[in-house]
């Protein structure tokens, strides 16, 4: 009876615990002899281990492996706006990706060699930090991107870099949404061949993948009874071939797939001539032969050697491109129109990129467009213009020798649509030859002089009256100014030090102002005296406002 009563106890501590989800080490219980002791001590492992029950084998129950999650280096978040966006992205210190719309079903993905190598930059440059932008804020289609970064460098970003490194983490998801978008495409048409054709899922093989538009929520294979509703559907034409023969299916992004008929094959079909009832799979014929319904002019994928340009039926951007193509250059006018077949002549956006080789100097970037705009180069976001009208754009940037990323992000809101980018090499300003005997005077498009003057050359003497106009055809008559140096040897006595200016003019000898008349004023004649001895640097500035301009400088010995 003991020994009956010490197994029940042990076998109600064992459910108990096991409902508690604790570990419990008991000793070992043998029904064969009733008076067994009980050991005074319990083993000394925390480890849950299998017990010994009456009447039963010994076993080792298995136990499942926990592993420590990942620490999360990089969180991106993109939350609002008009089609009430709540994605994420996330890089663990694993260096996996996953993402997925904010409690749902998520992804998982690898990062490109490419995009490990701009990834590890980021870690090695940057501190940890939070960032978060939002676009048009307070207003009715907020956008707010927030991103969380967890690097190891000693730096602290600027409000620029963080915002690059929000932008690359924005295009590593839109990759990696589309890869996984077109990953279930792939599976689900797999998956509705295999069942519908009687096939073998692993004798079927996928030929292309290529992103399609439909015109109707059916994918444009309308079943019998059924009602489609005319809404632009965007998705994926997946072509497989099994048993030497090429299978058509058509899906959404989300999954839902349908194979085509041969009567789908038509570039132009409409539900009047689709079929009542989808039928089993007929084999069509091979796809060199075949017309396609995708009103793609480029398969996927895309062969890019020039500009990669990528479309999307919104203006803002948002999702999977619904094309992309190679672009000799990103220059269009597509009046009314729009870029390509399936793509709306209003509300559509692009992006083009490419990897140019440059050399080392300063280049003049122009960017015209219509509508919203802006450029790259280098990481260096030169033009943002992201809003509606036609403007031209031109900004100087100096560029180090090496390949650079080039970017041009564009939108067309309503009416002409055009873009146009260029950028040329500023030649280098020939170096004049100056004489030391001489003044050497540097001229300059603004009110003060700086240090970058527009001509440069040597004049015998400070007198001048330009009256309505200016020194050189290359400077504009109103708002310029003018620096001129010399040494000058004088004997020793003192000197009176005279200059009429029509503005502003100062004279300094050897770095010490001594005439200061730096405002707007008529002719007038401004004197100082100094006493002088051996060689001096001469220096004197002066400013032209608006109207007449006039400067004469001269000196004289007035005694010992």
């Amino acid at each position: 009876m003991r020994a009956f009563l010490r197994v029940m106890l042990t076998v109600f501590a064992i459910t108990l615990m096991a409902s508690l989800g604790l570990g419990l080490i008991l000793p070992t219980v043998d029904a064969s002899r009733q008076d067994a002791p009980t050991p005074a001590t319990a083993a000394p492992s925390p480890t849950p281990i299998a017990t010994q029950q009456t009447a039963e084998p010994t076993a080792t129950a298995p136990q499942p492996t926990v592993t420590a999650p990942s620490e999360t280096r990089l969180t991106w978040e993109r939350i609002g706006g008009l089609a009430g966006f709540c994605e994420q992205l996330a890089i663990d210190s694993s260096n996996r990706a996953s993402g997925g719309a904010c409690g749902g079903d998520r992804w998982q993905a690898s990062l490109t060699t490419e995009e490990l190598r701009q990834y590890f930059a980021y870690l090695a440059r940057y501190q940890p930090f939070t960032f978060e932008v939002s676009d048009n804020a307070g207003g009715p289609d907020n956008m707010t991107i927030r991103v969380e970064f967890s690097g190891r460098g000693t730096r602290i970003p600027t409000d620029q870099e963080s915002l690059e490194v929000a932008q690359w983490a924005a295009s590593l998801h839109a990759r990696l949404l589309e890869q996984s978008q077109r990953e279930r495409a792939s599976a689900a048409a797999l998956d509705l061949l295999a069942r519908e054709g009687g096939l073998a899922r692993d004798s079927i093989a996928v030929l292309s993948v290529q992103p399609v538009t439909w015109r109707d929520a059916c994918l444009e294979i309308q079943g019998a009874n059924q009602a489609c509703a005319l809404v632009e559907t965007p998705g994926y034409l997946v072509q497989l071939s099994a048993d030497g023969r090429t299978y058509r299916v058509h899906t959404n992004r989300e999954g839902l797939a349908r194979l085509a008929p041969e009567a789908a094959a038509t570039s132009t079909p409409t539900p009047t001539q689709q079929p009542t009832q989808a039928p089993l799979p007929t084999p069509t014929p091979a796809p060199t032969s075949a017309p396609s319904p995708t009103p793609w002019p480029t398969p996927w994928p895309v062969t890019i050697t020039d500009w990669r340009g990528e479309y999307w039926s919104n203006d803002r951007l948002e999702g999977a491109p619904a094309l992309v193509r190679n672009d000799n250059a990103v220059s269009a006018d597509w009046g009314y129109n729009a870029p390509a077949s399936g793509l709306p002549s209003d509300h559509f956006s692009a992006r083009w990129s490419r990897k140019v080789r440059f050399s080392t100097g300063d280049y003049r970037f122009i960017l015209r467009a219509d509508d919203g705009v802006r450029l790259w180069v280098a990481g260096n976001l030169l033009i943002d213009r992201w809003h509606g009208g036609y403007t031209e754009d031109s900004v100087l940037q100096h560029i180090w020798e090496g390949e650079h990323e080039v970017v041009v992000e564009y939108f067309e809101l309503e009416g002409i649509a055009k873009v146009h980018l260029a950028w040329e090499k500023q030649q280098p300003k020939p170096t004049p030859t100056l004489s030391p005997n001489l003044w050497k005077a540097e001229y300059f498009e603004r009110r003060s002089p700086g240090n970058e003057p527009k001509v440069v050359r040597n004049e015998t003497k400070i007198d001048f009256d330009w009256g309505e106009s200016s020194p050189s055809k290359q400077i504009r008559s109103d708002q310029f100014s003018a620096r001129y140096t010399r040494k000058l040897a004088f004997a020793e006595g003192t000197y009176r030090l005279r200059a009429l200016a029509d503005d502003g003019v100062r004279v300094w000898v050897d770095d010490e102002l001594v005439i200061d008349a730096w405002q707007d004023q008529i002719r007038t004649w401004h004197e100082a005296v100094i006493k002088l001895q051996g060689e001096h640097h001469l220096r004197i500035e002066y400013f032209e406002n608006t109207g007449g301009a006039a400067l004469s400088f001269a000196w004289q010995r007035i005694g010992p």
